[in-house]
């Protein structure tokens, strides 16, 4: 599982976004049904970057960083 969630994050740095979401995404449904919850972060935060790039997520004003 840490290898593929490794493959999948490689794959979104070099442009290979639909397979890394593909990777991620099962990986991820992987460490929710084992309850390893603790790996979540790992996995949620290169997909949630590889779906922003894709066009398939979007940050919304309410969680843009505002300047002081």
């Amino acid at each position: 599982m840490a290898g593929r969630a490794v493959k999948g994050v490689a794959l979104a740095f070099t442009g290979r976004t639909r397979e890394a979401i593909e990777i991620l995404q099962d990986v991820r449904r992987e460490i929710v049904a084992g309850d390893l919850l603790w790996a979540l972060p790992s996995v949620d935060i290169p997909l949630g970057a590889a779906m922003i790039h894709l066009g398939e997520l979007r940050l919304t004003r309410a969680l843009a960083v505002r300047p002081a």
